[in-house]
């Protein structure tokens, strides 16, 4: 009776067929829990690949940070949750040793208390990334005796299937074994094709030969696997030991690495060997390698299109597009018909032009076939140089034993595994880290930090609401696509049922030709809107079911290639007719939704998984089309709440900063000039689902009730009409279904909707009639939304007032929101109670509304569009959330670049600039409260934390630059041309009030500060850190941008007709005021460090910097702060105009610019080095008296010297080339 793989779902269609390669390759590995044999473990394998699967025994926590190339890396640990950079234990030694030597630093410890220590499973596997995901999957038998010692990886080949039992018997802290053999027994013993590998720590004479002792435990493993007909595949005659201690002689060695095969399998086994050297020579275990006669499916890369030649695509796609074109001009055939013939037509040519390759790891050389000579392993070499120091004492080569010793020791130190590994793996590394452009050495080192991910979707539960009890499991792939489909989605159907109807709202007109001229001329295409429209689709984004990402259709734009512009001749003309008719064709309703882990939840959870719809390409430039005469109308009607910021034209900071000034603007309310007291409290409310539950029909009515244009609503009920999804997990897609609620989250028209749809609920909390009969008063109310983040701030006599507002709010918007088919997750609410006074942890108001499923206390800290709120608003943990960001993203670009290798010194200027910095920024105006002359304003941001930030920035530009510690922070700076931190802050405060004031949203936040109902008096007005700030912008920044902008009009031949007054009344600024604004921020900016700068050079003037000169005669304290412009054509054209020359030129007037170019590559990269202090700690040891790193003094003498005393390393060659 054929074995029947329990995955297989028999309503699936068969596999499509797949090159195979026998035979099936499996080893084992007893790495002891050190990282040391893994690194040598990953070395082998590079260099001898041909293993399909590698079963770890007794792994490290390091395992999931160390990359296998062409394996995935499949461990588990004891918790549900995904790892993340919070869980590597080397970052954990690395910070634990920072906070030794800095004990005074309290974001050290912040850090170190985010990161949590995880205990990894003791078995794992690496599986060969050429197998389909589909065919295989790992079963961790977490409800098993044996948990975290027994894995089974279910591998599924053309002919058969095979169970592979990866078991560890692990000595426990008392030394007695923890395996349970008969649990073993009982789960890799009775389906016939078992394959158990394991470190069993026991001994027996069946595989360890006569010597052997028999163990009880190994009595009944081996009656066990006898009595069952399997196979042991340690034979003692071939395979005398697998473990050694010391050195390799039979009083030292046992046999406890062993195999057995169940009877089905034995048949097909054909060989069983020791590795040697695999795991290093000085490991005491043994890596065994079994081949099994099976077939294994082999996976087909998915094709490329950016290796497409976009010459032969449009030779093979233009003809039968024109052709296409020129039938539908006729009439010849429908919308329908002509995109679905588009679609077959390039996909088509893409099949043609993108052969599918195997996986690169079964074509690397030596796979799958012998080599014709085998290298000596280390082991060898070792013992055949020691051997040869012996004879030459014989042949009287050395002099005494003592030189021969000592020529050994030397062989074995040469020779040394680890030694030799790091030093190979070191230089290769450099070699490559130097060829790497910046996306790639950023997105490289990112990877190399975060933990392996486990490929596939592990078993789904169904839990009770308690979420104690599992209620069902969902192994199969057809079982959790349609768990996951029942999850996200309450509305669906089979494709064999008819899907419902959705009608026009009631009032809307069904003629197309009912539209006013106004309506017609705004839907009319304008020229070049199709191709701007597709060329800002972005790259690299994955395909609809149709195969054809959008940067196949980009090929047929115009080009400097081939000027015609196919893309709009062939489809201009059937857009245009789908938005006249209101169209949305069937070839684009069709989605494939890929789930996406969301990053922090349990994995058997279904709404761990996030639904990403992949839309067909070509639909979505037709969306986009809509989505934008959508957002026109919505920006132009007046009905887009103020409340909303989720929208174009507002952002995060306007939303936070209304949230903030509402708190401050309570804590300086006054009752008759006295203070009075108000208590403020922030609700965050979650949204279940929001895009997934949206009722098609509720959203069609809003549309209606707002008077949205009558063709846009046709088109919308197309567009949400007779839409099916296929569910797409790793190795397996369902089939599709009719999905009859929600709107797909991937369209460009699904946020505008969204966003329309969430207009009633947010307009019912701001009517505040829900009755309030027995309820405090309430003093103030804010409310507000970013799509569908919802958050309410309360303000009352007490917080216990606060609590019974929050909760009728609460109540009365989940009963309105539960008739749009909205829900709100109880469990995920966060109340903040702030307090005004400086109030300990445990003193702080804790007591939650009164609403069932609530959280049982309210939070001390909340996150709020990305910023962290904390009850006294004083910024400190969200100072700690950016420096955490920070040295994250710094850490991964250490692990690309350095001082002596990587990136030059402009790419990592120009990363800090754009990747860091901002991180800095963010939200900046909110929480970064300081006048232009860098004085506190009230409740700034304590001096200690803007500290913190500061000495980050330092460090961050110390560490990129590569600059001795002692050098000068300002000298750094001046050389980079990056402002200090404060002052970079207050730059993007400036430019960001002075615009904001002349936008509706700026005016509104200005206008609560004369409200008369708050109390505020003229002092509190005067004090109000916002008030204070945003005057200063407007006077400094804003008006002088003004004036500047009206002598523009007036100087210009040809005036645009606006004057100031006009300007001022408008709600956005015209971009030439906005530009002035920047460059006038901009120039503030440098007029403050050019100050700091000369208060510098005056404090260092005439001081001595241990040569024959002053320090004030090295070139950089001769220069004024600014870009420094370069005279060299020849050099130049290295350089961007962001870059100063003085990263290459600013040293001693003895060299010259014009000296640089008699500087060969290598003397460039040096000289750059040494301008900034920081060539290699030796050199500089050398030539102390020549280099000092506080002065940055160096002659091209110097240079000549330091070059004709070194030897310059390949790895600086390579560096400084890309350089």
């Amino acid at each position: 009776m054929p074995v029947v793989f329990p995955d297989i779902d028999p309503d699936q269609p068969p596999p499509k067929p797949r090159e195979s390669t026998a035979p099936l390759r499996v080893a084992q590995a007893n790495v002891k829990c050190a990282p040391a044999r893994l690194r040598a473990l990953q070395a082998y394998m590079e260099l001898n690949p041909g293993w399909h699967i590698v079963a770890l025994q007794d792994v490290p926590p390091h395992l999931p940070w160390i990359r296998f190339k062409h394996y995935y890396t499949v461990y588990a640990h004891q918790g549900d949750f995904e790892l993340t950079e919070d869980n590597d234990p080397i970052a954990m030694a690395s910070l634990q040793t920072q906070i030794i030597q800095r004990p005074r630093d309290k974001q050290l410890q912040i850090r170190m208390d985010k990161m949590k220590a995880v205990e990894l499973f003791k078995v794992a596997f690496l599986v060969s990334t050429s197998i389909p995901i589909s065919d295989w999957r790992v079963d961790w038998l977490r409800e098993n005796k044996n948990r975290g010692l027994l894995a089974t990886l279910h591998l599924q080949s053309p002919s058969t299937p095979i169970y592979i039992h990866n078991a560890y018997n692990a000595f426990s802290p008392g030394g007695r074994l923890q395996l349970n053999i008969d649990a073993l027994l009982h789960e890799c013993s009775q389906r016939g094709n078992d394959f158990i590998v394991m470190d069993s720590n026991l001994h027996h004479p069946h595989y360890g030969g006569p010597k052997a002792k028999a163990e009880p435990d190994a009595v009944k493993l081996v009656v066990g696997c006898l009595a069952a007909l399997m196979l042991c595949t340690v034979q003692h005659q071939k395979i005398p030991f697998t473990y050694s201690r010391g050195t390799s002689t039979d009083k030292n060695t046992s046999t406890i690495d062993i195999g057995w095969l169940g009877p089905e399998l034995k048949a097909r086994f054909l060989d069983c060997r020791l590795v040697p050297d695999a795991l290093g020579p000085e490991s005491d275990h043994r890596v065994l390698e079994t081949k099994i006669d099976l077939t294994v499916g082999v996976k087909v890369s998915r094709p490329r299109w950016s290796t497409m030649d976009p010459r032969k695509f449009r030779e093979l796609v233009v003809p039968p597009l024109l052709d296409l074109n020129a039938r539908y001009s006729r009439r010849e055939i429908g919308l329908d018909d002509f995109f679905a013939e588009a679609h077959e037509i390039t996909s088509a040519a893409g099949n043609k032009l993108l052969k599918s390759t195997v996986h690169r790891s079964f074509v690397h050389p030596g796979f799958g076939r012998r080599l014709k000579k085998r290298r000596p392993s280390l082991r060898e070499r070792h013992t055949t140089l020691a051997r040869t120091a012996k004879l030459g004492i014989q042949y009287g080569h050395y002099a005494d034993a003592d030189e021969a010793k000592r020529v050994e020791e030397a062989a074995g130190r040469i020779l040394n595994p680890e030694r030799t590994l790091k030093t190979h793996n070191t230089r290769k590394f450099r070699y490559f880290a130097a060829d790497l452009s910046l996306h790639e050495a950023a997105r490289f080192g990112r990877n190399l930090r975060a933990p392996r991910i486990v490929p596939g979707m592990g078993k789904l539960e169904k839990r009770d609401p308690t979420d104690i009890i599992v209620l069902r499991t969902y192994i199969k792939d057809c079982d959790k696509a349609m768990f996951l489909l029942e999850s996200i989605w309450p509305r669906w159907g089979h494709l064999d049922q008819e899907p419902p109807v959705l009608e026009l709202p009631e009032g809307v007109s069904a003629d197309n030709n009912d539209i006013t001229d106004e309506d017609k001329a705004r839907r009319d295409l304008q020229e070049g809107e199709l191709s701007e429209t597709l060329r800002h689709v972005p790259k690299g984004k994955s395909p609809g079911h149709d195969g054809v990402p959008g940067d196949g259709w980009k090929m047929l734009l115009s080009s400097d290639d081939c000027p015609e512009d196919v893309f709009t001749a062939v489809f201009e003309a059937p857009l245009q007719d789908c938005l006249e008719q209101s169209y949305h064709p069937l070839a684009f309703k069709r989605a494939a939704t890929v789930m996406l882990r969301k990053p922090g939840k349990e994995a058997w959870r279904a709404k761990a998984y996030r639904p990403v719809a992949l839309l067909p390409s070509l639909g979505k430039v037709l969306e986009k089309l809509v989505a934008r005469r959508l957002a026109a109308w919505l920006a132009a009607s007046g009905h887009l709440p103020n409340e909303q910021f989720g929208f174009q034209g507002r952002c995060t900071t306007q939303a936070l900063e209304m949230m903030v000034n509402a708190i401050y603007r309570n804590w300086s309310a006054r009752d008759g000039g006295k203070k009075c007291e108000r208590f403020v409290s922030i609700m965050a409310l979650d949204m279940t689902g929001a895009y997934d539950h949206v009722v098609r029909e509720v959203l069609l009515r809003i549309l209606a009730d707002l008077g949205v244009p009558s063709w846009i609503i046709r088109f919308v009920l197309s567009f949400l009409s007779m839409r099916s999804t296929t569910i797409c997990i790793p190795g397996y897609e369902s089939q599709a279904f009719w999905i009859n609620i929600g709107i797909p989250l991937g369209s460009p028209l699904s946020p505008v909707l969204f966003v329309l749809f969430s207009i009633p609920i947010i307009k019912k909390l701001k009517t505040r009639h829900y009755g309030f009969p027995g309820l405090p008063p309430l003093l103030d109310m804010m409310l507000g939304a970013f799509v569908d983040d919802i958050t309410v701030l309360v303000a009352s006599t007490s917080h216990q007032n606060n609590c019974l507002l929050l909760a009728h709010f609460y109540k009365g918007l989940t009963e309105f929101a539960r008739e749009l088919g909205i829900s709100f997750g109880h469990a995920k609410t966060q109340v903040l109670h702030l307090h005004s006074t400086k109030t300990s942890e445990d003193k702080r108001f804790k007591d939650m509304p009164d609403v069932e499923g609530f959280p049982a206390a309210s939070h001390s800290v909340i996150t709020s569009l990305g910023v962290k709120l904390d009850y006294q608003l004083n910024w400190e943990e969200h100072v700690a959330h950016v420096l955490y960001k920070v040295r994250n993203k710094m850490w991964n670009m250490m692990r690309v670049t350095s001082s002596v290798y990587g990136q030059p010194v402009l790419n990592l200027r120009t990363w800090y600039m754009t990747n860091i910095l901002p991180i800095f920024a963010y939200a900046c105006p909110v929480w970064f409260v300081r006048t232009a002359h860098m004085q506190k304003a009230r409740w700034s941001i304590a001096k200690g934390l803007a500290a913190s930030l500061e000495k980050q920035h330092t460090y961050c530009v110390k560490k990129l630059s590569g600059a001795l510690w002692r050098t000068k922070t300002i000298v750094i700076l001046k050389e980079l041309y990056i402002e200090k931190l404060d002052v970079y802050l207050a730059r993007r405060c400036l430019a960001y009030r002075a615009k904001n004031s002349r936008t509706p949203e700026g005016k509104r936040l200005m206008d609560t500060w004369k409200l008369k109902e708050y109390g505020i008096n003229e002092h509190a007005r005067s004090t109000h850190p916002f008030n204070v700030t945003y005057g200063e912008a407007i006077t400094i920044i804003l008006e002088v941008a003004l004036a500047l902008y009206d002598n523009e009009q007036r100087d210009e031949e040809m005036k645009s007709g606006k004057k100031r007054a006009e300007v001022l009344a408008t709600d956005r600024l015209p971009r030439r005021v906005v530009a002035l604004v920047k460059r006038l921020s901009m120039d503030w900016s440098d007029k403050t460090m050019s100050d700091r700068w000369e208060k510098c050079r005056a404090d260092n003037k005439g001081s001595r910097d241990g040569l024959t000169r002053f320090r004030s005669d090295a070139s950089c304290w001769n220069e004024a702060w600014g870009r420094q412009q370069t005279t060299d054509n020849s050099f130049r054209d290295n350089l961007t105009p962001s870059r100063p020359h003085a990263l290459t030129a600013n040293i001693h007037h003895d060299l010259d610019i014009r000296d640089l170019d008699v500087l060969n590559t290598e003397e460039r990269w040096v000289t750059e080095r040494l301008a900034l202090g920081a060539l290699f700690y030796p050199i500089f040891k050398r030539f102390k008296k020549v280099l000092n790193p506080t002065t940055l003094v160096v002659t091209f003498s110097h240079v000549r010297q330091a070059l004709a005393s070194m030897r310059l390393s390949p790895i600086v060659t390579t560096r400084s080339s890309t350089g």
